[in-house]
Formats: structure tokens, C-alpha cells, sequence
């Protein structure tokens, strides 16, 4: 009985240990985004690496092809190899961009997990959907609400949790 009692233990210590390893390659693989990412798009695109404050930013207008559905969802973002979540606010959404309110400045080419609860009425299932969204930051704003800043990023990898 006492070796079918490890066997059950070890077995779920190695599922929590692959569970972390999946996570800490899932943010290297954020890190590596963020390091590379922006130097390869201003080689291109001829800007600054890595452009932190808005009013170094140039709006070239809207670009969205599909409308962004309106909600008001707390959700968490996770920045970086060793990223704590942090508490944000979903304003609107949709399967290739996102914007969201956050009390801290991000910078523009900055790559993250965004955590969020979809509503059934917005879930592809129909129920309600725990959803990791990879995304990319393509404007930042600083809101009315000191300290607040808006954040528009496109979607770039949907995965339901």
C-alpha cells in the first residue's frame, strides 16, 4: 500500500513540476519576443527600439479590420520570464486586439500573457471560458486617472485554460 502512495505522490509532483516548466518556458519564450521583437521591427520600420513614453508614439490612425466587442472584465497581465500578475480592466476585445487599463506604463513592442474570463455570451463554447491571450503592445496612453494608462495591443496566440 505505501509504495502505490508514493507512486501517487510522485505522480503529482511531476504534473506540478511539468505544469511550472510550462510556464517558465511560456514566459522565456514572452522575454525572447520582447528582446528581439522590437530591434527587428525598427531595422525595419526605421523608429526607436523600444519607444516608452506616448508622446514618442505616432498614431497612423485605426487599423482594425474587425470590431472589438465593449465589455468590462478584470483580467491580469504577466510580463517577462519571472512576470508577477498584475490587476487590469478589459475595456474592449476581439480575436486579433484588446485594450485594457493598467496602473502602470508599459512599453510600446512589449510582449505579454493576458489572463482574462470570457462571459458565455463572448466564449466561442458558449460558457464561460478562462482565456491566456499572447499579446503585443501597439499604443499606450496616459488616462484622466493619475497613474492609470490605456493599452492597445494585438492578439498574437489565444489559448483556453
Amino acid at each position: 500500500m505505501g509504495s502505490i502512495q508514493r507512486h501517487g505522490t510522485i505522480s503529482v509532483l511531476f504534473k506540478r513540476v511539468a505544469k511550472l516548466m510550462k510556464a517558465a518556458v511560456d514566459r522565456y519564450i514572452d522575454f525572447v519576443d520582447y528582446v528581439v521583437s522590437p530591434q527587428e521591427q525598427s531595422k525595419i520600420q526605421g523608429s526607436p527600439t523600444l519607444p516608452l513614453f506616448p508622446e514618442e508614439q505616432k498614431s497612423e490612425g485605426k487599423k482594425r479590420v474587425f470590431p472589438r466587442q465593449s465589455v468590462a472584465l478584470a483580467g491580469e497581465i504577466t510580463v517577462g520570464f519571472a512576470g508577477i500578475p498584475e490587476t487590469i480592466q478589459v475595456g474592449n476585445i476581439n480575436e486579433h486586439g484588446i485594450y485594457f487599463t493598467a496602473n502602470r506604463r508599459v512599453g510600446v513592442g512589449e510582449v505579454m500573457t493576458v489572463l482574462v474570463t470570457l462571459p458565455a455570451e463572448f466564449s466561442s463554447s458558449g460558457v464561460p471560458e478562462r482565456v491566456a491571450y499572447r499579446i503585443k503592445v501597439r499604443r499606450v496612453e496616459p488616462l484622466a486617472t493619475e497613474g492609470n494608462f490605456g493599452v492597445a495591443a494585438s492578439v498574437t496566440g489565444r489559448r483556453l485554460l
